[in-house]
């Protein structure tokens, strides 16, 4: 979240907490699909979860290094002082 101005640092977070999670459960949901599906038997289906676990890993490797390469070019958002009504 270091792009971000700090009022929306939250919003950000939430957003990448629910994609992750909305990832994971259509992921979980389409390789059980896959490997309870009547036209593979069990080693194609262990082939299949290899085989995507491996891609999820690269270019999670990939978007890593290109996120970790971009600096932090936004300014610290400037809270204004509490002022009191009299």
């Amino acid at each position: 979240m270091t792009g971000l101005p700090a009022q929306q640092a939250g919003v950000a977070s939430a957003l990448a907490t629910t994609s992750r999670q909305l990832g994971n459960t259509l992921g979980v949901a389409v390789l059980a699909s896959v490997a309870a599906g009547p036209h593979l038997d069990q080693r194609r289906a262990w082939l299949i979860a290899l085989g995507l676990g491996l891609a999820v890993a690269a270019l999670n490797a990939v978007a890593g290094r290109r996120c970790r390469s971009v600096p932090a070019t936004a300014e610290p958002a400037r809270v204004p002082e509490p002022t009191t009504v009299r």
